[in-house]
C-alpha cells in the first residue's frame, strides 16, 4: 500500500470503519454500505465528486478490497493533485502573496509531489522549493539546509544572511 493511502485509510476511514462489525463469529466483516458510505465523506475532498456508478459497484463486488483500488483510480486524477495543495495550504493556512513573501510555495511543493509520483516526506526533505511557474527553485529563506516547506518564508518569517 502506497504511503498516500496509508495516511488516507488512517486518517478518514480507519477509525470509521473500526466500529463496524459483522455477526460472524470470528472475524470483522465491512458491509459494502459501511464502505460505500465512508468512501463517500471524503470522495470529495480526495476527488471533488460523489462515488461513480462503477465505484458502488467495485463495493458491492469486493468490499474492503475495492478500496485500495478506487484510491489508486482517484491518485490519477488532476483534481487530486489541486486537493494535495490544497490540504497542505490549509493545515498550514497558507497561500497567496504578501509583503513580498510567496505563501504558494508550500501548496507547489506538494501538488509537485503528488503529480510527480514523490514521496510525501519531501515536504520536509526536499533541496527546493516550486515556484508558482511550476518549476523547481530555491526556497526563498536562504537557510543554510535543506528542509522543503520549512525553509519557505511562508513558515519560517526570517531569513539567513
Amino acid at each position: 500500500m502506497r504511503m498516500i493511502h496509508l495516511i488516507i485509510y488512517f486518517l478518514f476511514l480507519f477509525p470509521l470503519m473500526a466500529a463496524v462489525e459483522s455477526k460472524a463469529e470470528d472475524s470483522k466483516v465491512y458491509p459494502s454500505e459501511a464502505i460505500s458510505f465512508y468512501l463517500r465523506q471524503v470522495s470529495s475532498t480526495i476527488i471533488g465528486r460523489p462515488l461513480s456508478l462503477e465505484e458502488k459497484k467495485l463495493i458491492e463486488e469486493k468490499r474492503i478490497g475495492a478500496v485500495a483500488e478506487i484510491l489508486d483510480q482517484w491518485m490519477t486524477s488532476g483534481f487530486f493533485i489541486t486537493s494535495v495543495r490544497s490540504m497542505l495550504e490549509t493545515q498550514l493556512s497558507v497561500s497567496g502573496k504578501a509583503n513580498g513573501v510567496n505563501f504558494n510555495l508550500p501548496g507547489n511543493l506538494a501538488a509537485y509531489l503528488a503529480q510527480n509520483k514523490l514521496p510525501y516526506s519531501s515536504i520536509l526533505t526536499a533541496d527546493y522549493c516550486i515556484g508558482d511557474d511550476g518549476k523547481k527553485t530555491p526556497c526563498d529563506t536562504g537557510a543554510p539546509f535543506s528542509a522543503g516547506v520549512l525553509t519557505t518564508k511562508a513558515l519560517m518569517p526570517f531569513t539567513f544572511t
